[in-house]
């Protein structure tokens, strides 16, 4: 596989826009399932669906060809794939997985120190204890209750709302 052109976009508040296109999209589509636990993985001798979290969302939408996924029995996708093997050369892809990752769990500054990006003191408070208590952290999976992962959603567009508001 030759190197993956990206069209992922280098503002944050951009980029986790769009992955979050991407997990509805996958939300509706019966060959996924969404379990934040695994970037992107299937193992056809258990399932058939691929699992994925927020940017494994991306990866199966916009980055890895999907006759590729398919061709596939078993695969387990990573960042690191885009580092090194067969999608090597591509970090900066990578690095927006990794700060889509953060986002997701309201590590709001690493995601945007991850995009090489620096945070000044006003905006790092803004984004301070982002997710005060702890079961609105995350959407481990879709067994979540709705309350849960609609609170998660729209702490999520709260997210891309300040981070517009800082210009990012």
């Amino acid at each position: 596989m030759k190197k993956i052109k990206s069209d992922l976009p280098d503002k944050p508040s951009e980029l986790l826009l769009l992955a979050l296109e991407d997990l509805e999209a996958v939300e509706q589509d019966p060959a996924y399932l969404v379990d934040m636990r695994h970037w992107a993985s299937r193992n056809r001798r258990y399932t058939q669906e691929c699992s994925v979290c927020l940017a494994g969302s991306v990866m199966v939408k916009r980055l890895i060809p999907k006759q590729y996924l398919n061709d596939l029995d078993s695969f387990q996708f990573e960042p690191i794939n885009f580092h090194r093997g067969f999608l090597m050369g591509c970090e900066d892809v990578a690095n927006k997985l990794y700060a889509i990752n953060f986002f997701r769990i309201g590590a709001v500054e690493a995601g945007l120190t991850q995009l090489g990006l620096s945070v000044n003191e006003s905006t790092r408070a803004r984004f301070r204890d982002f997710f005060p208590d702890k079961d609105s952290q995350r959407m481990d999976d879709l067994s979540s209750s709705e309350r849960t992962r609609e609170h998660w959603r729209l702490n999520m567009l709260t997210i891309v709302g300040v981070l517009q508001a800082e210009g990012l």
